[in-house]
């Protein structure tokens, strides 16, 4: 009986020394990359959103940003402001760097005015 156990714990210490590499292995790379816009700077404040999770991150002073992904492939969303969403496939460990361009119909629709914002349909008199 005791050669028996023997051989099991042998087997099962091979087991555990062949999967566990494997499984710390299987952890996922960030996705990085940089967010420009049509001038070529880095834009700072864009939301980077893994779609269909709640996972996301937002782009630093130069523009970049780092995620790491729920799953080994996904969508990123890039969001912006004044920008057009774009939406990019991504795999663990991919750099993606991302060109947002303007949303011209969507800066028509807002008028800053002193410490408030209105709809420019809302205005009335010289502003």
């Amino acid at each position: 009986m005791e050669k028996l156990f023997s051989k099991f714990r042998s087997k099962i210490a091979l087991l555990i020394l062949v999967v566990l590499p494997s499984v710390i292995m299987a952890q996922s790379s960030p996705v990085t990359g940089t967010v420009y816009g049509n001038d070529g700077e880095g834009i700072p404040g864009v939301l980077v959103i893994e779609k269909g999770t709640e996972n996301g991150t937002v782009t630093d002073i130069d523009g970049m940003y780092s995620i790491v992904l729920k799953s080994t492939t996904s969508v990123l969303a890039f969001h912006l402001v004044g920008m057009t969403t774009q939406e990019k496939p991504v795999k663990s460990g991919d750099v993606m760097n991302v060109v947002m361009q303007e949303d011209v119909s969507m800066l028509e629709q807002v008028v800053v005015t002193g410490y408030t914002s209105q709809k420019k349909a809302d205005l009335t008199g010289a502003v």
